[in-house]
């Protein structure tokens, strides 16, 4: 699928606080952009706020700690 057609495909807790928003996120992606393949995303507990990307996998990894991290960011504006 070298063609710009892959999508981001959201993986992960639904009862996460990050889900409906991030979800959002990858929706409006999806229209502006094609990926050469899918790209997995998936939010998930890792012990630091954190979000990378792993290239092997092709996939995306949100830290539920980065919710509470960039919340403490955005009331230090």
């Amino acid at each position: 699928m070298e063609d710009g057609t892959g999508k981001l495909r959201l993986t992960g807790p639904s009862n996460c606080t990050m889900y409906p928003i991030i979800r959002q996120e990858i929706e409006s992606f999806n229209i502006i952009f094609g990926f050469p393949s899918d790209v997995g995303v998936t939010i998930e507990k890792c012990g630091g706020a954190n979000a990378y990307y792993d290239p092997p996998e092709a996939s995306i990894t949100i830290c539920t700690e980065f919710d509470a991290h960039l919340r403490q960011q955005f009331d230090n504006l």
